[in-house]
């Protein structure tokens, strides 16, 4: 039987509780520890759980049980709601337990697993972990003479205790993880949408200045119909870019061009999800690591579909 699997039969309470869990887990690298990689294809699975007494531990060792990944690496759970198209992270048993119930009625959960890298300070810290629990269990292994001498107590001879030093093979380079906000400050977008936004306010001033110095009678009004972010719909459709951070009107005006640059890089696009708000697609070829994710940016009065997760190595 498979962890934590409920057996069907059961009691009522349990009957009741028992909830479908649906997990796919998406095309990821798997970061070994000798520093080579491996290409993992998505999978996706499911088993009945108990929604009274299922954790989030419980939930990443069920994962765990299924996937493997690299010591390097850790994985983001996310609840996907079918009816909006919108995902939500799971962070702990409370953010769990509420998924449960908001899907009371329908008894399943649909759940998506990206594997990421550590941050760098989480990497280190368990290499440091692991270093520590060999000193521990060869100082366990020292003479029992020291332990007869003081009865039942363990004594650790500090005088005798070798500290090894980690390598830099052990600790590796530093790899951070760059969310969504961060990469859109990064790519500078944030201070742009703050440029236009003072530009727009200083032209609504200028022109209530002018209007109020204008005689209004028998006169025509000047018109400005530009839209800020208006220049972000122009690009070359033959060959239409897919780098990260590239805006689109909206997710009607991103799948076509997505098309054309499967079409001229002669690749056969597959589509994972497509809803207003979210699009994941990839390269059907086996053991094409290409994918792309398209999300439509919140805060903003036009539906632009910001890129915000891209990869090839095509």
């Amino acid at each position: 039987m498979i962890p934590f699997e409920v057996p069907p039969g059961g009691e009522s309470g349990e009957s009741d509780a028992a909830f479908r869990l649906s997990v796919k887990v998406s095309q990821f690298t798997r970061v070994l520890d000798d520093g080579s990689s491996v290409l993992v294809p998505r999978q996706s699975d499911e088993w009945t759980v108990n929604a009274h007494s299922y954790s989030m531990k419980d939930l990443e060792n069920d994962i765990a049980a299924r996937v493997k990944w690299g010591s390097s690496q850790q994985i983001a759970i996310y609840e996907f709601d079918p009816n909006t198209g919108g995902e939500k992270i799971l962070v702990d048993d409370k953010a769990l337990s509420l998924a449960f119930l908001e899907r009371e009625n329908r008894k399943k959960l649909f759940l998506y697993v990206d594997v990421q890298s550590k941050p760098a300070d989480c990497v280190s810290n368990s290499v440091v972990t692991e270093v520590m629990s060999n000193v521990s269990i060869n100082n366990v292994s020292a003479p029992e003479q020291s332990n007869n001498e003081v009865g039942d107590v363990d004594v650790i001879d500090w005088d005798s205790l070798d500290i090894i030093p980690i390598g830099q093979d052990q600790v590796g380079a530093a790899v951070c993880v760059m969310d969504e906000e961060a990469m859109y400050e990064f790519l500078g977008l944030r201070a742009e949408d703050e440029r236009a936004e003072k530009e727009r306010a200083a032209a609504e001033e200028e022109a209530a200045e002018e209007i109020g110095a204008m005689d209004l009678d028998g006169t025509e009004l000047p018109v400005d119909d530009h839209i800020p972010g208006e220049e972000a719909a122009f690009y070359d459709r033959e060959d239409p870019p897919m780098d990260v951070g590239t805006l689109y009107l909206s997710m009607e005006e991103f799948r076509a061009p997505v098309r054309q640059h499967a079409i001229k890089g002669q690749f056969e696009l597959g589509t994972e999800m497509s809803y207003q708000t979210l699009f994941r697609g990839y390269c059907k070829a086996n053991g094409c690591k290409w994918a792309i994710v398209a999300r439509k940016m919140s805060g903003t009065g036009i539906a632009f579909a910001n890129l915000t997760c891209f990869y090839t190595n095509m």
